[in-house]
């Protein structure tokens, strides 16, 4: 499983003292289907969640929920966490394929 998680983008941190094995994945925008084009100053000028225009607004709300959320792999409890995207979560389970 941890091999097939690597390969999906995933990145293994462990801390095995504690009994900590994780894969995170940080490509969450891109995961749930977000793309967002910017001004040179960093703003966003257009956003499209799975094809479909959303208010420059709506993406901002969404980065700042997944910015600031997990979403991993628990490698020990054989267990998918989505700490704070709750909203995402299956949408960002079905986007790594194993």
């Amino acid at each position: 499983m941890k091999n097939k998680l690597l390969q999906q983008g995933g990145k293994l941190w462990e801390k095995i003292e504690k009994g900590i094995s994780r894969v995170y994945f940080n490509d969450l925008l891109s995961r749930i289907g977000l793309t967002v084009n910017r001004y040179g100053t960093g703003n966003i000028s257009s956003a499209s969640l799975n094809g479909e225009s959303i208010s420059n607004s709506s993406a901002r709300k969404i980065e700042s929920i997944l910015e600031n959320g997990k979403f991993y792999y628990d490698l020990i409890s054989g267990l998918w966490v989505t700490d704070g995207l709750d909203d995402y979560r299956e949408k960002l389970i079905t986007s790594v394929k194993i």
